[in-house]
Order: structure tokens, then C-alpha cells, then sequence
């Protein structure tokens, strides 16, 4: 018997589940009766032995890594992976655009000149909008994770004892609850996301761990991504640390995403 995957429809909310066979198709739901579609299994992994220090590591086929993280080997020596393509050197790299495709979250690779403009994912056919690179280093991307981890543990603490000291007191940022609408906001910068609770988890954890090639791997992947402050969701369930929610606006519309909860505002 074939594994079921779980997920919700992205009209009514309720949650949905199909057989993995049926992943990337689209079908009607039985509540609401619109067309809502089976989400992308997960990308499998490979194992991976760094020539020089011998240390194994799992990764993405497609997403090598530019350098191994314990000897910093060169991303050349990956070339005898079955299934993943090494860019010769750094020129080519940097004329091309990487981005996951709408529907299959494969990672699909453009020249630069097709940014703002249509191109089919070679995976699965859908025709996908070429995302315009931003000039964002890794580095930075960390940086902003890190803040995030920690601004979410002093808010949980100072969340708790203010809940002690003052019970009746009213929240001085309102946070919506199940089945209400929110706004993702961070004031001058992108709100990350993951499409999964495992690679919110993975995220938070490279975050600390200040690993840069495992976030450039999580990112190439498709696991996690980024939206516009001021994005507008519906939440589907609230956390301690994170929010599940319903993108339905900007070109995620639709996607069911995890948000961390001090990001997350009531609409």
C-alpha cells in the first residue's frame, strides 16, 4: 500500500490526504468541491564522501555543495554524484538563475537574461515566472535567522513571565488564533519561511549552528523561501515558536507554509 501525504485544501482549509502516487496532480476536494493540488514529494537524498577528509554528508541531488564544510575541498570534487550536475566554475554560476519550480519544487536553472520572464520546469511542464536574483549573500541570510531564533526565545521568556506577574493585562501585539486572518511582517527585510515543520526545524538548527553550505543546501532545495513583509496568511494552527499557515496573497498564494510566531500578526 502506497504512503498517504498530508495537506489542505487551499480553498476551505480542511485537511487532505492522497496517495503519493498522486503527488503533483491536481484534484477536486471533497468538502468544497474546488481543484486543489497534491503537493511534491520531498527530494530524495544522496550520500556524499568528501574525497580529501573522508567525512560523509546527505544531500539534495542537484544542490552540491561549493565547498565541503569540514575541509573546505572544492565543489569540483562532488562531480561523481549520480544525478548532479557541477558548474565548471564561477562565471557560469553566476550568469544562471536557480529558483523551485511552483508546482514540483524541483530546483530549475535559467540563464540570467530570462529573469522577469516565463520558463517551463523540464520536470514537470508548468510554466514558472523567473524570479529576479536578489543580491542577498548566504551570510546575511544566516545573520537574519540567527536574530530570528533569538528574538523568538526572549519573547517566549518575556511572554511567560508577563503572563505570571500580570494575568488580566491585554497583549500589546495581538495574535490571531485558528482560522483567523494574519499578516507576516518584519519590518525592512524578507520573512523566511519552510514548507515543512522538519525544515523549520533544519532552518533554526543551521541558524545556530551558523552553517552556511547546509542553508545554501535547504534553500537550493526548495524546503525553505522567503515572502514580502506585509504578506497576508490564514492560520491553519499556532505554536509556541511557530505558526502554520495558508499564504493568500503574492505569488506564494495558496501554499500551506511555517511561519516563526513572532512574525505573525493578527490581520
Amino acid at each position: 500500500m502506497s504512503e498517504q501525504i498530508g495537506f489542505n485544501c487551499t480553498a476551505c482549509g480542511v485537511k487532505l490526504k492522497a496517495p503519493e502516487r498522486k503527488s503533483g496532480q491536481s484534484l477536486p476536494c471533497p468538502q468544497c468541491g474546488e481543484s486543489v493540488r497534491v503537493p511534491a514529494l520531498k527530494p530524495a537524498t544522496v550520500s556524499w564522501q568528501c574525497p580529501s577528509c573522508l567525512e560523509d554528508f546527505d544531500i539534495v541531488p542537484g544542490c552540491e555543495p561549493a565547498v565541503c564544510s569540514e575541509c573546505e575541498a572544492p565543489k569540483q570534487t562532488a562531480s561523481d554524484l549520480p544525478g548532479i550536475s557541477v558548474l565548471a566554475n564561477t562565471s557560469k554560476a553566476e550568469q544562471a538563475i536557480q529558483f523551485p519550480c511552483k508546482n514540483c519544487k524541483r530546483i530549475v536553472e535559467t540563464p540570467k537574461d530570462m529573469a522577469g520572464k516565463k520558463w517551463t520546469c523540464p520536470t514537470c511542464g508548468i510554466v514558472n515566472d523567473v524570479i529576479t536574483p536578489r543580491m542577498k549573500t548566504a551570510g546575511n541570510v544566516i545573520a537574519v535567522i540567527v536574530v530570528i531564533v533569538f528574538a523568538i526565545f526572549v519573547s517566549s521568556t518575556l511572554r511567560t513571565m508577563s503572563d505570571v506577574a500580570v494575568r488580566d493585562r491585554p497583549q500589546v501585539i495581538p495574535r490571531p488564533s485558528t482560522g483567523e486572518s494574519a499578516v507576516l511582517r518584519l519590518d525592512g527585510e524578507l520573512v523566511p519561511i519552510a514548507y515543512s515543520q522538519e525544515a523549520f526545524d533544519r532552518m533554526t538548527k543551521l541558524a545556530v549552528a551558523k552553517d552556511q553550505i547546509g542553508w545554501q543546501q535547504l534553500a537550493r532545495s526548495g524546503l525553505v523561501a522567503e515572502v514580502p513583509s506585509g504578506t497576508t496568511a490564514l492560520v491553519i494552527s499556532s505554536g509556541i515558536f511557530n505558526y502554520e499557515v495558508r499564504i493568500t496573497s503574492g505569488q506564494l498564494k495558496g501554499e500551506s507554509v511555517f511561519v516563526a510566531s513572532d512574525f505573525v500578526f493578527a490581520k
